[in-house]
């Protein structure tokens, strides 16, 4: 899929280390994107969202790149609120 190409290749630009597996870094960002859908308030969402990738052991900017990626490439009608 074109989409899961983006990603990965982007999370490497990024210099993001995801484990190598790029299925469970693809599926991963989708469920990102399905939680932000579902959540009341999708600002508050992409916040956690972060704030999980911390607690998994991502730093804060890499946490933001992994969460910024899945937006960009899955669920960009939420761009605008990680750029502003």
């Amino acid at each position: 899929m074109i989409e899961d190409a983006a990603y990965i290749t982007n999370l490497k630009m990024g210099g993001i280390s995801f484990g190598g597996d790029e299925t469970v870094a693809t599926k991963a960002s989708r469920v990102t994107c399905r939680y932000i859908d579902n959540a009341a308030d999708p600002s508050l969402a992409i916040l956690d969202a972060v704030q999980t990738a911390q607690r998994s052991g991502y730093s804060r900017r890499d946490a933001e790149y992994l969460v910024g990626s899945a937006i960009g490439v899955y669920c960009d009608q939420y761009t605008p609120l990680v750029t502003r």
